[in-house]
């Protein structure tokens, strides 16, 4: 596993959210346990939102940077070959 300094320099969307939570942290004069606890209730809240997930994910739903990383299954369709309505 990749660390955190590491990915913010080679991940821009990590870049992105690192930077966005410091600037906030400056804006908003929140302590660090501040910022850690909302990270957690929106993580938290996002998971209760979201509909309930199996077990196996499916190779379409990852982000490009770690599909490379993960072997197709035999039998499940590729990504360019699923329905919209899967």
């Amino acid at each position: 596993m990749q660390s955190i300094e590491y990915r913010y320099m080679h991940d821009p969307l990590i870049k992105a959210l690192v930077d966005s939570l410091e600037h906030h942290i400056n804006a908003l004069q929140l302590t660090p346990s501040e910022i850690r606890e909302c990270a957690m209730l929106a993580t938290i809240r996002y998971e209760q939102r979201r509909p309930p997930q199996g077990i196996m994910v499916q190779n379409w739903h990852i982000r490009p940077t770690v599909r490379r990383f993960v072997k197709p299954r035999s039998g499940l369709p590729k990504a360019e070959e699923r329905s919209d309505d899967a």
